[in-house]
């Protein structure tokens, strides 16, 4: 009970924290917004906009978790064929890879596979927000991969990127909430709920989600489904 009503006010501390940011900012730029001459009210109004989005983001995410907590997620169980749906995956970020100059490409096995009993919404979001992820923190010319492979009735989807990568240190806490710790995968526009999303999602499956190194550098997230 202890363990639990820590971990309650570490969440509601560090929400609270990442909520005081971007109202901090609506509320200065609305400020200026009215002292400012006609010509540089645009500025303030794309600001007051931005940080609009950035909150509706983190809020959408609190509410997630909130119902993963209260276990009142709903699922759409049916069965998925798992290449097209990493196909779709695919098409939907390329064009975010190629604004971001780098290269998203999707290996897929030549055999057929049988289908996946999931929620193939949600288990996009899980892509997504890895894709997302390795996108935000990689560098132009670089390369994220999505990779399917099924062995012994289980699936496994991978996203592997050349990155900055991820300390030892900080595996061990990469799925917590708010977690932030690595310098070089700390950006603005994360908040660390992602990650934390997606492994609930996945659990939710009764499945299991893993970070290891790629090899010659970067990171690779591997979820694990039960055919």
């Amino acid at each position: 009970i202890q363990k639990a009503q820590e971990q309650q006010a570490a969440f509601i501390a560090a929400a609270s924290h990442e909520l005081r940011t971007p109202v901090s900012v609506i509320l200065s730029s609305v400020s200026a917004w009215k002292c400012a001459p006609p010509s540089e009210q645009t500025r303030f109004i794309n600001t007051v906009e931005h940080e609009g989005q950035r909150l509706s983001r983190l809020i959408s995410d609190m509410l997630t978790l909130a119902r993963s907590d209260s276990h009142i997620w709903s699922f759409s169980l049916k069965k998925h064929e798992m290449d097209t749906l990493l196909l779709n995956v695919y098409e939907a970020f390329k064009p975010m890879a190629d604004e971001k100059r780098m290269i998203l490409s999707v290996e897929l096995p030549e055999q057929v596979l049988p289908p996946c009993q999931c929620d193939g919404e949600r288990i996009s979001q899980v892509l997504g927000i890895l894709i997302t992820n390795a996108l935000g923190y990689g560098n132009a010319g670089g390369f994220v991969k999505l990779r399917l492979q099924c062995q012994n009735n289980t699936f496994s989807l991978s996203v592997s990127d050349n990155g900055p990568g991820i300390t030892d240190d900080a595996k061990q806490h990469i799925f917590d909430r708010f977690y932030r710790g690595d310098v070089s995968r700390t950006q603005k526009e994360h908040f660390g709920l992602g990650l934390c999303i997606a492994r609930e999602i996945v659990t939710a499956h009764h499945g299991t989600i893993q970070v290891s190194d790629t090899p010659g550098g970067g990171a690779t997230f591997t979820v694990y489904l039960r055919k």
